[in-house]
């Protein structure tokens, strides 16, 4: 009994640790997309400090801040915007490409880099969610005794949790109150859910004396998606809810308790035909040894009647009764012979294996993948944060061609996977499929610089690309796909698992 208690909470702190975990990691990833927004004074030579704010990429050469942080640099051409990257090795300039002083945002165009931009969340926050401000805060900055010069180098920003405040707005345009700690720097950074999607953009605090609480502003996630719809950018959004840690661990649970139910299933099943199977080679055994006493009883009777027969042809010749005699002794030849044939031809127990009927395997699903097929995804098995649920069509081969193009490795009996590895996005998504069961599952890991370069450098290693049925390329490309995943970290930021169906023409 105790045993078992310890077992089941165990259980109960993997399925609780696990999303704790990976939300951590999605603020950590979204933090990728966040920039420390410096405005200079420039004389030609010299460069002056003049202050700084935060911001966020909702593009690889955009980004977003508050409009009052570059504001001095809107008609000045002394005054130069300088965008630092914490994920990078340098910091780009930036020119104001539109504005709203409504809102108080501003969008800016970078002369250079790859940025990873953010999502954002276009569901509102409920009351009382966690969020997190990211940002440069300076009072920060002056603690830790960075001066103007060690502000143009790429520096992690400051991550603070607080709440949402529910039903408070400003007057002058959609806010959200919160309770995460900001300061003067951190104007222009992301708010963000605990999936590490933008809900809003920080603005302001509340006037506070020292004694009152300070309560921080943050431009609304519906007014920071209008001002880039304004501006003509196609900034990356989803609608769908970031789950609490405790909704994802019930919904990982729910799956667990599916995915084991179905092997209960399907151990079940091979299970009764064993049995079956056992019961059906008794049932042979017991017709043989009920064949074999028949053919014994029959090859007696006729052995009797055979010896009888021949008694009874000696007996007649005996008596002088030729014809008698000669036709009784050719009878008992006949019985005997056919007495001698049924025992030697009477069934044997080793003809069991032969009568028994070819044994079918157990298959718990049996979808057949081979063609084209649309996959949908499957909420209560995902964990959803920041990419698009769009229906997948997806065309597959007995080879483990997908869609004519990339080739997949059996990584597993019955399991196909490949990791795609791009050039110009700081993202590895390695996805898999079971053809048996027609699911296919998309795992997205959000890198840092550092570690997908580090993956990009195995990637580059080989040199397989499109389709093929080489038993050596495919090896290959199996041998890839397991060396990318022993560089991934244990969990993916995102898992989409989908269920595809037989696409069928209208």
């Amino acid at each position: 009994m105790k045993h078992a208690f310890i077992a089941g909470l165990m259980m109960v702190v993997a399925l609780l640790a696990g999303p704790l975990h990976a939300q951590s990691r999605d603020i950590s990833a979204a933090e990728r997309s966040v920039v420390r927004v410096v405005v200079v004074a420039t004389d030609g030579n010299d460069y002056f400090y003049r202050g700084h704010g935060s911001g966020f990429a909702v593009g690889p050469r955009q980004i977003v801040t508050n409009l009052h942080v570059v504001e001095q640099a809107l008609d000045d051409p002394e005054m130069l915007i300088f965008v630092v990257p914490y994920d990078g090795k340098e910091g780009f300039v930036g020119k104001v490409a539109t504005y709203s002083q409504r809102v108080d945002l501003a969008l800016v165009d970078l002369d250079g880099g790859q940025l990873a931009p953010g999502t954002i969340a276009t569901l509102p926050p409920e009351g009382s969610e966690p969020v997190y401000a990211i940002g440069y805060p300076s009072n920060v900055d002056r603690a830790e005794g960075r001066n103007a010069d060690d502000l143009i180098r790429p520096t992690a920003p400051v991550r603070t949790q607080g709440l949402i405040s529910q039903g408070r707005s400003s007057k002058d345009y959609d806010t959200i109150l919160h309770t995460a700690a900001i300061a003067r720097g951190s104007s222009g950074g992301p708010l963000l859910d605990e999936c590490g999607r933008i809900v809003g953009v920080n603005s302001y605090l509340s006037a506070s004396d020292g004694v009152d609480a300070e309560f921080g502003f943050a431009a609304s996630g519906r007014e920071l998606t209008a001002f880039l719809k304004g501006a003509q950018v196609e900034a990356r959004t989803t609608p769908v809810r970031c789950l609490s840690a405790a909704e994802q661990a019930e919904l990982e649970r729910r799956a667990a308790a599916s995915d084991a139910s179905d092997a209960e299933a399907q151990r079940r099943m091979a299970e009764d035909a064993k049995a079956a199977r056992a019961a059906e080679r008794e049932r042979i055994e017991r017709e043989i040894a009920t064949e074999r006493e028949n053919a014994i009883a029959v090859a007696a009777v006729l052995l009797a009647l055979g010896v009888l027969a021949l008694a009874g042809g000696g007996l007649a010749l005996s008596q002088q009764r030729r014809n008698p005699g000669i036709g009784a002794i050719v009878v008992s030849m006949l019985l005997l012979a056919g007495a001698l044939l049924i025992f030697l031809n009477r069934p044997k127990f080793d003809e069991v294996d032969d009568r028994m009927p070819p044994e079918k395997k157990v298959v718990a699903e049996g979808y057949d993948a081979i063609g084209k097929n649309i996959c949908r995804v499957v909420s209560d098995r995902s964990r959803i944060t920041v990419s698009a649920t769009d229906d997948l069509p997806f065309e597959w081969t007995a080879t483990g061609c997908v869609n004519g193009k990339t080739q997949y490795g059996e990584i597993a009996s019955g399991i196909w996977s490949r990791a795609l590895v791009p050039e110009n996005d700081a993202t590895v998504t390695v996805q898999s499929f079971e053809p048996a069961k027609g699911r296919f599952r998309s795992d997205r890991y959000l890198l840092n610089a550092a570690d997908m370069e580090s993956v990009r450098e195995i990637r580059r290693r080989y040199d397989q690309t499109g389709c093929t049925t080489d038993p050596e390329v495919l090896r290959t490309v199996a041998e890839m796909q397991a060396a990318i995943r022993t560089s991934l970290p244990p969990q993916a930021n995102e898992s989409l698992v989908y269920q595809c169906g037989k696409l069928v023409a209208p």
